[in-house]
This record gives C-alpha cells, structure tokens and sequence, in this order.
C-alpha cells in the first residue's frame, strides 16, 4: 500500500499577495519518500484563513446562531464565510500556485488533490448546535440567489405568501427548525421562505466546492498532468445527532456536486467514530467503534461519536 493522505494548510505557505513559500510541505514530502520512494501522496489542502487574516477581514467572518446561548456568534465553525469575495480572491490563485510547485518538484509521487474547506476541512458550516450562516457576505449571496430565482418582489412576494418580501430586504431565517408535532416534511407553499433558504445553503457550499476543485483541474492540466480531485461531501444521517446537524450541514447539494466535471472521488464517512487498523505481519483485521479521544477533545467543534455508534468509516 503506498497511497497517503498528508494534510497541508494552504495558509502554511501563504506569505502575501501573490508571494509563496510551500518550503514547509516539500520537507515533509522527502521525509515521506525518504522513506517510501513509491509512495502516492493525496495532499488534504486545507483553505481555511488564519486567526490573523480573519481579525483583519472580520466583516468575511462565518457568523452562527447559538441555541444555547440564543447569541450570534463569530467564532467556531468554518470561521470564514463560503460567500466571502475576500477568501476566494485570496485562496484561488494559491491553489493554483501550490499545485504547481508540487507538481514541478514531486509530481510523480503525487496522486491528486484533496480541497478541504469549512468545519473540519468536511465542506460543512459547523458541527454544532448552531444556525449558519448570518455574516454580510452570506446575506448578500442569498439576496443574489433569490433575484436570479424570482426576478421582481411581485413573484417572491406569491411565492413566499408575504406581501411585504422584497428582494433586497429578504433576510437569512433563524426560524427554521421544525418545531415539536410540526413533522419532518417543509410544506412546498407555506414554508417556501424556508425551503428556499435551505436550498440556497446547500447550493452555496457545492459552488465552493465546485469552483476550487476546478481551479485544482486547471492548474494540473496548466502542469500538464491528469488526476484526481477530491472532496468531502455527501454526510446525510450520522449528524442528525445535533439539532441543527441535518439541515444545517450544507451537504444537501449532492446531485449538483456528483455532476461536477472537476469533481472525481467524494469522501463521506458513514461513522467517524469506526476505525479498521490493518497489520503488516499478520492477516487478522482488528475493528472498533469504541470513540476516540484525545487531549482538548471537548473543545473541538468535528463532531465526537457516542460510545453506542457503529457501522464503518472512510479514511479521514
């Protein structure tokens, strides 16, 4: 087995506008050759921004309700806005520029690219109990969204069943969990406001999605290469833990991402607290689903399996 998953920060090698320095992941691919010279790397990039970047460009920052707290709050999370212009203008061209430096230095030990954006690098707003996203950039896309949809407030104001809508006033709901006896199914006419915010959601991480893994596709034909794109995606049921977990996931946008062109394998675990361990000297297989803990975990916003969950994982 030579295929490995290395996690990269992109940020790492970020120095300024259009200055890199990916020093820091080369050392770690000659260690990994070193030791393994038919070793196949999967970089896991990471596109988060540092805590500096996010204090410069607060107005970029993902805002979440918090149902405990019943607050708005600019912390935990994806941190940045999926609709942020700042992000994107920042993280696009160091995409591009990180596949090809690796591609020129390590390109035959280099299987493809892993994006990883939002919680967890797992393209998700957060992983708990909290509502996303309220920041600027997100009101504003959601208003784009609902223009390109609608056109005038006269259609958005039948569709949603409120003569007072308006395009420009149309504000991301915080009311849209499903209250006790309410069950499980969002009526197409009386909770349209609703639906289509939800639909937005979803739409706007698989377009995050879409976008980086096209620039990843650009870059490697830029190099001259063909391979692979990954990303996380697809995570339905085993976050149904959380309230908010099912539809607050942003991963309801499947089909959209599965039809992506620039998009190859898809990542979705079906239980992050399962893990197979292999071994090398022997044939026996050893399995647990007993949830793994480690120093600072009860701070950590990835959802922690309980100790009754079972069924299987994908590498992570």
């Amino acid at each position: 087995m030579h295929l490995l998953s290395v996690c990269s920060e992109l940020t790492d090698g970020i120095v300024g506008p259009g200055v890199y320095d990916f020093r820091a992941f080369d050392e770690q691919m000659r260690k990994i050759i070193d030791i393994n010279p038919h070793a196949l790397v999967m970089p896991r990039v990471g596109l988060i921004p540092t805590q500096e970047w996010l204090d410069a460009n607060p107005r970029e920052r993902m805002v979440h309700f918090d149902l405990e707290t019943n607050k708005m709050i600019a912390r935990g999370g994806a941190h940045v806005s999926f609709n942020s212009p700042k992000w994107h203008a920042m993280m696009e061209p160091a995409l591009r520029e990180f596949i090809l430096h690796v591609e020129r230095h390590f390109g035959e030990n280099v299987a493809g690219y892993h994006v990883a954006g939002g919680d967890c690098g797992e393209w998700s707003y957060i992983w708990a109990e909290r509502l996303s996203d309220f920041s600027e950039p997100q009101q504003e896309a959601y208003r784009w969204w609902l223009a390109e949809r609608y056109k005038t407030n006269a259609a958005l104001q039948e569709a949603w069943g409120d003569p007072q809508a308006t395009l420009a006033g149309a504000q991301v709901p915080r009311d849209r969990l499903r209250p006790p006896g309410a069950g499980s199914i969002l009526d197409p006419v009386k909770d349209r406001r609703i639906s289509d915010y939800l639909e937005f959601h979803s739409d706007t991480v698989a377009r995050r999605i879409e976008r980086f893994a096209e620039v990843a596709k650009d870059a490697l034909r830029e190099a001259g290469r063909t391979k692979i794109v990954a990303a996380f995606y697809g995570y339905h049921f085993w976050f149904s833990r959380f309230t908010t977990g099912y539809h607050d996931s942003g991963h309801h946008a499947l089909a959209r991402v599965l039809a992506c062109p620039h998009v190859d394998p898809i990542c979705a675990p079906g239980a992050c607290g399962c893990t197979e361990s292999f071994s090398t000297t022997r044939t026996t297989r050893e399995r647990s689903c007993r949830p793994r803990t480690r120093p600072g975990d009860a701070a950590r916003t990835c959802p922690a399996p309980s100790a009754s969950s079972s069924g299987t994982s994908a590498a992570r």
